[in-house]
């Protein structure tokens, strides 16, 4: 008897046959781990896109933008020139986590991890971008007439990470309560059933020197807002105020209106004249 590609061993009284003959066991294709795919990331806050690959041999891996079609990476040679995207170094095998840093409003949106087989693999992340809301009530610009009181009302909301504190500046320099005539204080409350924090700024007599000049509200790790506020000696505060305030369709008419006028004035004097 002649054995191909066979081992013979005996078991007891019994002979037993091995086939050794080789397969063709064909290679394990890349693929995609889990990993979260929906992020919620407040603005100035860094997001992290996890994306997890096992078996990925020879092939590469590509980061692309979804919103403009950019391509972000392939491997780790970068194609986007803007320092607040990068690559992080894999923490375990099959890691290619994308960093976007201090994410802005228009980052929102999708992203693609994206392998390269025949056909291509890919995996969509979203990325949704909250932007707190942060405004000074009132006008964007302020005129009071010297040694009146000034009141801002800042009111912050819609975050996902609550400031731990507020801070407020006139003219880049932070303005500290019980120093120059400011007092500042904060409160929590709940609006429109959100939870807000209103901050406020208090100037008992306005000061030219000392008080005019940008006010910023910068509630802690959110982007500020600001107004100017001029404090004023002359006494015609209602009127440049009123100046301010006019819209220019208003201003149009108070022209036309003061043309005409002078164009009656005109015709009404030349007829005087012909009559005498």
């Amino acid at each position: 008897m002649v054995l191909t590609n066979a081992q013979v061993y005996f078991s007891g009284s019994s002979i037993q046959y091995l086939d050794n003959t080789p397969t063709d066991r064909p290679e394990p294709t890349p693929s995609f781990l889990y990993s979260e795919a929906d992020l919620t990331i407040q603005e100035g806050h860094h997001a992290f896109f996890n994306c997890k690959i096992q078996h990925l041999r020879n092939k590469t891996v590509s980061w692309i933008r979804k919103s403009d079609g950019h391509i972000l990476f392939i491997g780790d040679i970068k194609f986007v020139d803007d320092k607040r995207f990068d690559l992080l170094p894999s923490s375990g095998y099959g890691d290619w986590t994308l960093r976007i840093q201090f994410v802005a409003a228009e980052d929102d949106g999708n992203y693609e991890c994206q392998i390269s087989t025949s056909p291509k693999l890919s995996k969509i992340f979203h990325l949704s971008v909250v932007v707190p809301s942060v405004k000074i009530q009132g006008d964007k610009e302020i005129y009071i007439e010297s040694g009146s009181s000034v009141a801002l009302r800042c009111v912050i909301s819609n975050w996902l990470i609550k400031p731990k504190v507020v801070f407020w500046y006139r003219d880049g320099v932070r303005l500290l309560d019980g120093f120059n005539g400011v007092t500042t204080n904060d409160e929590d409350m709940v609006i429109g059933g959100s939870a807000t924090i209103v901050s406020h700024l208090s100037l008992a007599q306005a000061d030219p020197r000392l008080h005019s000049g940008k006010y910023q509200c910068a509630p802690e790790g959110i982007k500020p807002t600001e107004i100017k506020l001029y404090v004023i000696k002359d006494q015609n505060i209602a009127a440049m105020q009123r100046e301010v305030n006019t819209s220019p369709s208003q201003t149009r008419l108070s022209a036309l209106i003061l043309s005409v006028h002078s164009l009656v004035l005109l015709v009404w004097t030349v007829m005087s004249s012909t009559w005498d």
